[in-house]
């Protein structure tokens, strides 16, 4: 209840909160698939990266 008074109390509107979690998540994504990419490359080669 206390995080629900601090977020009233903020200056940030709603629609912003939205825009940072669809962020957040696109960016976590975004990380995830480097890494993945990254990985595949490291074990086997650039050609099957790129796949």
């Amino acid at each position: 209840m206390e995080a629900l008074w601090r977020v009233q109390d903020s200056a940030g509107e709603v629609e912003e909160f939205g825009d940072i979690v669809i962020f957040k998540r696109f960016l976590d994504r975004f990380c995830k698939d480097e890494e993945n990419n990254h990985r595949r490359r490291r074990l086997y080669g650039d050609e099957d990266a790129k796949k």
